[in-house]
């Protein structure tokens, strides 16, 4: 374990020498990261450090725990759910496809689902973001959503805004049926 610390720390060196050099930094990470191991703690470990981040700051920009990413890093979890593969590529500015290979984990299809989603759309970071989003993709007015599952348009408008963050299962399995989500797809994407 040691040798592999080392060597990152070897590798980071002399990432910020070129770099001061003035060559492409992105296209220097891209090549070491090549040789390094295909682990997926390793690998968070590498654009974490090239970052600059302590494990609290990628704690920060994720909302994942530190010591949680620590035990990824360490080789001690190797279970990477979607959205926490989401948040890491978002706080580490790299490709989210690299952690979930990396993690080799077979996901099962409503999991897929949830991650096309949140790929496609990024700044969805509730519910309320979802529905709205989904909503306008299909140029449904409030009123057509409330009728269509009997739930108020005023109640929907709310979630929309994030004025209602923790809806009933009720609500979300209505709204998830209607827009032919499953619901553990949605309750997936309701607890980022």
């Amino acid at each position: 374990m040691n040798k592999i610390i080392n060597k990152e720390n070897d590798m980071l060196k002399e990432l910020r020498i070129e770099k001061s050099k003035g060559e492409d930094f992105d296209l220097i990470l891209k090549k070491e990261t090549e040789s390094m191991p295909e682990g997926l703690g390793d690998y968070i470990r590498v654009n974490r450090k090239a970052k600059g981040y302590s494990l609290k700051d990628l704690e920060k920009v994720t909302d994942i725990s530190a010591s949680y990413i620590n035990r990824l890093e360490n080789g001690n979890r190797t279970n990477l759910t979607i959205s926490m593969a989401h948040r890491l590529a978002r706080g580490l500015e790299v490709p989210e496809k690299e952690l979930l290979v990396r993690s080799k984990m077979e996901f099962k299809e409503d999991e897929m689902k949830r991650y096309e989603i949140m790929s496609e759309k990024s700044n969805i970071k509730s519910f309320g973001d979802l529905i709205k989003k989904l909503r306008d993709e299909r140029n449904l007015s409030l009123q057509d959503v409330a009728n269509a599952v009997g739930i108020s348009a005023s109640y929907i408008c709310r979630l929309e805004k994030n004025e209602r963050r923790n809806p009933s299962l009720y609500i979300v399995d209505k709204l998830a049926s209607f827009f032919e989500i499953p619901s553990n797809v949605v309750e997936g994407i309701c607890a980022n």
